[in-house]
């Protein structure tokens, strides 16, 4: 999500539907720059602006009433002191679209005549090209003959409200008021009473239907409209400059299409007006909306809890898509209402407080189309996670399919084996293992760290930091690639100890079934630097000439892998079989696990803290491996134990490469290596995202929480240090502050158990969200005051994430429904005081827990089948419902 010049949102009104979104300024009129409704990445309405008796009404208030609904409040410009006549707008959108209802309110005794005028106009723009400023209006389709609408599809000219009733905004068009797919093209534009039609050349096509019909209806002839039906307005040259744009009185000149729907008025004394228009995007299939998703909710003593809470629910669930039966997080609105894997993924993670569903849909969908193949202009690579998936022709510069991500892939595994943590059924989960392999393979082409360069115009920074000045040293100069980011060494080893788990949960699991070939697997990638930092690998010819698939032999991914091992699976089967893995198992217990842990290197500490919580969790998994050995048979207990063997050995070698070259002389990680493998001694926010993980040692999380600290401002962690040559409180990546990141941050923080640092991070979040009326954007700059980046999307799914991460970390939450065990480790004393959270989904059942303000926690309800701990291992404190 690079950084460019955009037209800015930040004092824009916004609400959405994905992929739908309606965007105006606090007048609620759509005008200029990127004002409009918004429907899969076009431009369906580019104006809407009103009039009353010839003049733009007079803003007063508006209110959001929801992630997609709002209320405008105004007055006509020429209203007594105390005003007579009001008139709202209240807008709704939907995914096909949006609906307006203007509503005229008379508080006088008298009836009151009015002249209301509405001008439509749409200019079929691609959301690439506004949001560079550039938009192009497409032309409209000049077919001479069409099939006429059905009678059916016309509402009746009689048709109107009742004076004080509102139009339902829920009710849809009927099907009749779709066309068929298999219609003949329609003319550019066709009117009749209480309908119209626009057409573009391309097939874009948008329908405008009125409840109750206009009295007049004024095509601008300027668009290439069709004829007007009899009895129709034919001119624009008698109507008052003023209804035919915008506030300023000028129609849009790079307008497709327009029109000017007119009604003349009789408000009763003490009563109301009301009239409907919907706007339907009808070349794409009908949208359903998703239902309602989560019962989420919080009572604090700290309101703001609350509210965020309240907010982000209402924004995950607007921003909520599907693909057939799966759904996913769009990323933001307006700019990135699509599938994005890394933006998806994290979404889901960090809001598993609301279920696992979305979490499991989303990984169903990037496996769907996960790399299968070499393409340097899509940087598609076997094994890879996607970075985006757009429409063609929306005036995006990125390829419609585009996989230029470094942290997709790993993220994905973490992110399947957390929605099984959280209760996604096993069943579903082990149709996924092939996808889990193949994203393994593919982290471990990488010689020596995970690392990136672009090999087309795509984005030369594929962290999340993806502007082209996120990666810089200190003292400003650019790093040059490949880059090897810290936090995706992070995420690749969390991935490989989270694959390990998973490959033992399912020991029988199927094989990837088109397995890249034996060299393929193990060549590595164009990363730069190997163990011994060596100078880049000339990689690309290699890519270019080696065959994408090839028939793997037998038993395919998995035996290709084992033949190209190190000493090869059955001579690691002979040397544990001297002592036997229960025999050592036995006497480890036997000599306690300190002196274990005493006589265990470095990298085996750290194995046994991310391999196992708790000793009790540690032998559980063990015992449930050999009870799997046992049902699933000698030759697949083997296979799954040697592929979970390498992949903890490979996450352990990276963590002892990375505490060697990443900690600066500084006493922090680099945010990167660069090509010839320096560091680049940029101080910045991605060492948060190390936290938790289990790569760092106790003194190295703490160093970390110290530095995070010092980054932190009143209202979050900036993502770099304010003594950083490129510092700019407002640039995209070098100074603002990214919600989702002090989220992942925070996360890490709790669960390292730096409970002070965690506290702070939450407070200075709430503070944040109070000044952004709870819908905290993309970024902002968090100075001394939080500042709009102007151009930010608001809301952002991982932004709205923000409220239920809050209450995992809170919590001290970590979820094992396969071992049936629940842990809870609230931070004390508690930043919020006194709370009590209701419906947070784990598996098929639903927790209600309340936690005092020193910390106290009690379960009032919670899901069947597991058991819920302390921190410590004793049972949680279970009270009455209530």
């Amino acid at each position: 999500m690079a950084e460019h010049s955009q037209p800015h949102l930040h004092d824009h009104v916004t609400c959405v539907a994905a992929p739908a979104t309606w965007l105006s300024p606090s007048s609620g009129q759509l005008a200029a720059a990127a004002d409009g409704l918004y429907v899969e990445d076009r431009r369906v309405l580019a104006a809407l602006t009103l009039t009353v008796d010839g003049h733009p009404p007079i803003p007063l208030a508006v209110r959001r009433t929801g992630a997609a609904s709002a209320v405008f409040a105004s007055v006509p410009h020429n209203a007594p002191t105390p005003p007579t006549l009001t008139l709202t707008r209240r807008r709704l959108a939907e995914p096909s679209g949006g609906t307006e209802t203007i509503t005229l309110s008379n508080a006088s005794s008298a009836p009151v005549e009015v002249d209301l005028a509405l001008y439509a106009a749409t200019d079929f723009a691609g959301l690439g090209e506004v949001r560079t400023g550039t938009p192009t209006a497409r032309p409209l389709a000049t077919a001479p003959e069409v099939a006429q609408p059905s009678p059916s599809a016309q509402p009746s000219p009689s048709a109107q409200p009742s004076p004080s009733a509102q139009p339902s905004p829920s009710a849809q068009p009927s099907p009749s008021a779709q066309p068929s797919p298999s219609a003949q093209p329609s003319p550019s534009a066709q009117l009749s009473p209480g309908v119209l039609d626009w057409h573009a050349a391309d097939g874009m096509s948008v329908r405008i239907q009125t409840t109750p019909p206009a009295a007049t209806s004024t095509l601008d002839r300027t668009s290439g409209a069709e004829p007007l039906p009899d009895g129709e307005d034919a001119s624009r040259a008698d109507a008052p400059e003023s209804l035919r744009a915008d506030a300023s009185g000028v129609p849009r000149a790079d307008a497709s299409a327009a029109v000017t729907l007119r009604w003349w008025v009789t408000v009763p004394p003490r009563g109301t007006w009301s009239a409907e228009i919907r706007v339907t995007r009808t070349d794409v299939p009908p949208i359903a909306r998703p239902k309602r998703f989560s019962t989420l909710r919080v009572a604090a003593d700290d309101r703001r809890l609350d509210a965020l809470v309240r907010a982000s629910v209402q924004d995950l669930d607007a921003l909520r898509r599907t693909e057939g039966a799966d759904a996913y997080y769009a990323a933001g609105s307006p700019w990135y209402l699509t599938l994005f894997g890394r933006d998806a993924l994290w979404t889901a993670r960090l809001a598993l407080p609301l279920g696992h569903d979305v979490a499991a849909g989303t990984v169903r969908l990037l496996a769907a189309r996960q790399g299968t193949a070499h393409d340097p202009t899509t940087e598609e690579q076997p094994g890879r996670i996607l970075h985006e998936v757009r429409r063609a022709g929306t005036g995006h510069t990125l390829p419609p399919v585009y996989y230029g991500t470094v942290d997709a892939t790993p993220l994905f595994v973490s992110a399947l084996a957390d929605a099984y943590r959280w209760g996604m059924p096993a069943a579903a989960v082990r149709p996924l293992l092939p996808n889990v392999r193949r994203a393994m393979a593919w982290l471990l082409r990488h010689d020596g760290f995970i690392a990136h360069d672009t090999t087309g115009a795509g984005l030369s920074n594929q962290g999340w930091k993806d502007s082209g000045d996120a990666v810089q040293y200190a003292d400003g100069r650019p790093a040059a690639g490949p880059i090897a980011l810290c936090e995706v060494q992070a995420y690749a080893y969390r991935a490989a100890l989270d694959a390990a788990w998973l490959v033992e949960q399912f020991p029988d699991a199927p094989e990837p079934g088109d397995a890249p070939n034996t060299d393929d697997e193990t060549r590595p990638l164009d990363d730069a630097r190997g163990r011994d930092g060596a100078e880049p690998r000339e990689e690309a010819t290699a890519h270019a000439a080696t065959p994408d698939h090839v028939t793997a032999p037998v038993r395919g991914e998995a035996q290709a892998r084992e033949e190209a091992s190190v000493r090869g699976e059955a001579q690691a089967r002979e040397e544990a079989s001297v002592r036997g893995e229960a025999q050592a198992r036995e006497e480890a217990s036997v000599r306690g696990e300190a002196q274990a842990r005493a006589e265990a290197s470095v990298r085996d500490e750290a194995q046994a803290r991310a391999e196992a919580p708790t000793r009790d969790e540690a032998q559980a998994r063990t015992e449930a491996s050999a009870r799997d050995k046992a049902q699933a048979g000698e030759e697949a207990h083997a296979d799954g134990t040697g592929e979970a063997r390498r992949w903890r050995e490979w996450a352990h070698g990276l963590a002892d490469r990375f505490r060697a070259r990443f900690w600066t002389p500084d006493g922090h990680p680099a945010i990167a290596l660069d090509g010839a493998g320096n560091q680049v001694d940029l101080l910045a926010s991605n060492m948060g995202h190390l936290l938790g993980t289990g790569l760092l040692e106790p003194p190295e999380s703490a160093a970390v929480a110290g530095h995070l600290a010092g980054l932190r401002s009143p209202f979050g962690i900036r993502t770099v240090a304010p003594a950083s040559a490129g510092y700019n409180f407002l640039s995209y990546h070098l100074g603002s502050v990214w919600p989702h990141d002090n989220a992942v941050a925070l996360l890490g923080l709790a669960r390292d158990g730096h409970r002070a640092e965690a506290s702070a991070v939450i407070a200075a979040l709430l503070d944040a969200a109070e000044r952004f009326d709870f819908r905290l954007p993309e970024l902002y700059g968090g100075d001394d005051l939080p500042t709009p980046y102007p151009s930010a999307c608001r809301p952002q799914a991982w932004a709205a994430a923000v409220g239920p991460a809050i209450l995992t970390a809170l919590l001290g939450l970590e979820v094992d429904v396969p071992a049936g065990r629940i842990v809870f480790d609230p931070i004390a004393p508690s930043p919020v005081g006194a709370y009590r959270v209701r419906g947070l989904k784990v598996g098929a059942g639903e927790l209600d827990v309340s936690v005092t303000a020193a910390g106290a926690l009690t379960i009032h309800n919670g899901p069947v089948g597991v058991t819920f701990h302390n921190a410590d291992g004793s049972p949680a404190r279970i009270g009455r419902p209530a």
